[in-house]
């Protein structure tokens, strides 16, 4: 949290940003990626013509780093975008309903990279060590 504070003094963030939540969403990455996380954020913000940093061009970002760019030119199929949909919805039904799961952070289907879509869930902290239940937990999903 404390490194990406430190980089998050060079942009214009929006009020009531919750840096909390993005630090959380950034477990495993060095200040460096941490520093191009804040700068993709900032860039995108400015191609939507936008003068402050928010959530959610720091969603795109990570989701930008971690996936690659949306495939805005893929043609996928309505039948796909259904079962795609359908696979998406049973991850986020098995988090939000097994004990120990980490909590669900969003789900797409907005194809990316060689994914078509994709469930993504924050732990709450980061953690070194996991209990039986949470690896457990972390198969079923």
């Amino acid at each position: 949290m404390q490194i990406l504070k430190v980089h998050l003094k060079k942009i214009k963030t929006e009020r009531g940003l919750d840096t909390a939540v993005i630090a959380r969403s950034t477990p495993g990455l060095s200040g460096a990626d941490i520093a191009n996380l804040v700068n993709e954020a900032a860039v995108y913000a400015s191609k939507c013509n936008d003068d402050q940093v928010g959530a959610r061009h720091f969603e795109y970002a990570r989701d930008r780093m971690i996936m690659g760019a949306p495939r805005k030119s893929a043609v996928i199929l309505p039948e796909s975008r259904k079962i795609t949909a359908y696979h998406e919805g049973g991850h986020a039904l098995v988090a939000l309903f097994t004990p120990g799961a980490n909590p669900l952070h969003k789900v797409t289907i907005i194809p990316r990279g060689m994914a078509l879509g994709m469930t993504v869930q924050l732990p709450e902290m980061d953690k070194d060590n996991y209990t039986r239940k949470e690896y457990l937990a972390m198969l079923d999903v």
